[in-house]
């Protein structure tokens, strides 16, 4: 009995992975985008400093802002996600997001510029958190949901191996401002 409902679980994810696998893929790569703003600020930090004479603590303040937008929100995202839908949520979520992090370049010297701009960037982030990916993902796989939902995350880590380097790469060849343009702009595409 056992060796048959094995049998028919594994037919059954293979079902699900044909027919869900895009919204696998959809989700890892909202996954990456949403995390664009983590592992893109070591990269910012040198020239941030260069330019505007702040420190890294003032630098890095803005993730503080993340924090305290998010945690006490992130409830209410998830009501919000049961009631509208994660797709619908995210649509809107890699729009706002991707303009937050493309106007992180507008930055001036005053330090409240950068701190107005990463509250954006909060409240963008608030929107494509992995909870969204995650509740796509779920309500999709029965079957095969463990494996579809650590298939979904393993984008944490593509992201943080590659998202610095490729932010490296466009600050060195652009400057820090055309960068988190380009990087709004790719999360948008």
């Amino acid at each position: 009995m056992l060796k048959l409902l094995d049998k028919l679980v594994v037919v059954e994810g293979r079902g699900e992975w044909r027919s869900h696998w895009l919204v696998v893929f959809a989700s890892m790569v909202g996954i990456m985008i949403a995390q664009i703003h983590l592992y893109s600020l070591g990269a910012m930090m040198a020239p941030l400093e260069r330019e505007f004479g702040w420190s890294r603590a003032e630098i890095s303040s803005g993730l503080l802002i993340l924090s305290i937008v998010v945690f006490p929100l992130s409830p209410i995202m998830g009501i919000a996600i049961d009631r509208f839908g994660p797709r619908r949520i995210a649509l809107c979520g890699v729009t706002f997001y991707s303009l937050s992090i493309a106007l992180l370049s507008l930055a001036q010297k005053p330090i409240w510029t950068w701190w107005l701009l990463w509250t954006l960037v909060a409240s963008g982030c608030l929107f494509i958190k992995p909870t969204v990916w995650i509740a796509a993902v779920a309500s999709l796989f029965t079957a095969s949901r463990g494996l579809a939902l650590a298939v979904t995350l393993s984008a944490s880590g593509i992201v943080s191996s590659f998202g610095p380097l490729f932010t490296v790469f466009l600050v060195e060849n652009f400057g820090w401002r055309t960068a988190y343009f380009l990087l709004g702009g790719l999360a948008a595409t």
